[in-house]
């Protein structure tokens, strides 16, 4: 059995695909497989994952029919055979000694997770600009990091955590099936609602997320699907989360499903729809947030009957705020 198993779905991404598995293949830590999921992809991924299996035998492709993100994290996942798992996204890339220093820390402390930071990049004046997020929870306690992503405040990510394969079975713990916005926050959710994992964290960035190459990621893109996929994800929340506990997280998540429909094309029965007797606290939890006053307005609009209204509103933030926001910050605030 290999150690580690480094899973990367692919589609649509040969541009920037070898920049991806270079920086896997780069590892000063040697014993790992890398699994290449090719989703169907209509490009030359497939062909370019073939190539790469044929000169170094670490590699395995798995060739699907595409059904999503979520099926073929999946599916690279029961393809594992390490003891441990991270994944990648083949627009993103890796630091070299990220492999060796996390299984160093899952070693030393008999984790069953790793948490580590991350590096966001983006496209600034033709320059590649890096903002490093931190990413400490405010304790190692799964209760204490399931509030944490559900309030945004930790990444739902799955690519900057390393995973003990055996405790992802024995939990029963699996990506969502035809959910493909959000798969990763549900995955981690899921494992963090178990009080008897044990966690650790490494306060170094291995992971770049790249926010400029991919303009058709789903992470960057908010329509009727990703919503509904949303939705899915705060009923199973809903469903799962101790409601005394965890209250103004489901406040928050409901509302921020009302946010994220707002920024939909969904029609205006669907939006009223969505969560109607949490509006009062979605209203309360707005007027306190640090969103920028064009979009709190728009929302308001919305969320007091004036959904048109509101979208206009929404349109000039679009089209004005962000462009002059990723000019002077390099992302989307």
């Amino acid at each position: 059995m290999v150690l580690i198993s480094v899973i990367v779905p692919v589609y649509n991404a040969e541009k920037y695909l070898e920049r991806c598995l270079q920086s896997i293949l780069s590892q000063t830590f040697k014993d790992f497989e890398l699994i290449l999921v090719d989703d169907g992809s209509p490009d030359s991924c497939g062909e370019i994952c073939d190539n790469y299996a044929k000169s170094d035998s670490r590699i395995h492709v798995v060739h699907q029919e595409n059904q999503g993100v979520s099926a073929a994290r999946q599916a690279g996942l029961q393809a594992a055979r390490g003891e441990y798992v991270i994944f990648a996204d083949p627009d993103d890339w890796v630091e070299s000694t990220m492999l060796e220093e996390l299984l160093r820390q899952a070693d030393t402390v008999k984790a069953d997770v790793v948490i580590c930071d991350m590096k966001r990049e983006s496209l600034v004046d033709g320059v590649v600009k890096e903002h490093y997020f931190e990413q400490r929870p405010r304790t190692l306690k799964p209760q204490d990091i399931v509030s944490q992503l559900l309030l945004g405040e930790l990444y739902g990510s799955t690519c900057n955590k390393l995973y003990r394969v055996k405790t992802l079975k024995k939990k029963g713990i699996f990506f969502p099936v035809g959910v493909n916005y959000c798969e990763d926050l549900w995955f981690n959710c899921k494992l963090f609602m178990h009080s008897d994992l044990k966690v650790s964290y490494k306060n170094k960035a291995y992971y770049h997320y790249d926010l400029y190459s991919n303009d058709s990621s789903l992470t960057r893109k908010i329509n009727l699907s990703s919503m509904r996929d949303y939705l899915k994800l705060v009923d199973f929340i809903d469903n799962n989360l101790d409601k005394a506990v965890f209250s103004y997280e489901l406040k928050w998540i409901k509302f921020n499903a009302k946010k994220t429909a707002f920024r939909t094309d969904c029609s205006t029965s669907e939006f009223y729809s969505i969560y109607p007797e949490e509006t009062e606290s979605s209203k309360q939890i707005l007027s306190q947030s640090t969103y920028h006053f064009v979009f709190k307005w728009g929302l308001r609009l919305a969320l007091n009957g004036y959904l048109n209204s509101g979208r206009n509103l929404m349109k000039i933030y679009n089209n004005l705020y962000l462009p002059i926001a990723k000019l002077r910050h390099g992302f989307f605030h």
